[in-house]
């Protein structure tokens, strides 16, 4: 089982169906189908046909993560596109929403974002007074 081929096929149909679901709208219940069935297909076979996979660090794991932050993006150029291409005046106007929406896109791209939410959550915690509790030795 190759799992960078999955998680390849995985941000490729994510990415495409954000970009064109402002054209076919059905996209999104087909993507969601599409994962359904591919988890289960890939439980299925990993549970009955697959060896054990090569032992990997998480570096891979990180990288795609790090890489769905562009998902919105690709869904506001998507919107944007859709509108230019069907050249219609009342659809080429532009309002506040596209461009909050883009900005927001651009901001959670350059932004670092487990940063901020790292200390959103420390900030909480204080106020909140949670005291992180980490298990022993024993409990692991």
């Amino acid at each position: 089982m190759d799992l960078s081929h999955k998680y390849s096929n995985l941000m490729k149909n994510i990415w495409m169906t954000c970009t064109y679901c402002s054209i076919i709208p059905l996209a999104l219940p087909l993507l969601v189908a599409n994962l359904v069935m591919s988890y289960l297909a890939d439980k299925y076979l990993l549970l009955r046909r697959y060896v054990r996979p090569k032992r990997m660090n998480s570096n891979l794991h990180h990288q795609i993560v790090e890489s769905f932050e562009y998902t919105p993006l690709f869904l506001a150029i998507g919107d944007l596109f859709a509108r230019f291409a069907n050249n219609d005046a009342a659809s080429l106007k532009l309002g506040p929403l596209h461009f909050v929406m883009l900005f927001f896109a651009l901001l959670n791209i350059f932004l670092p974002m487990s940063s901020i939410i790292k200390s959103v959550q420390k900030k909480f915690n204080k106020k909140n007074k949670v005291t992180e509790q980490k298990p022993s030795y024993e409990e692991a």
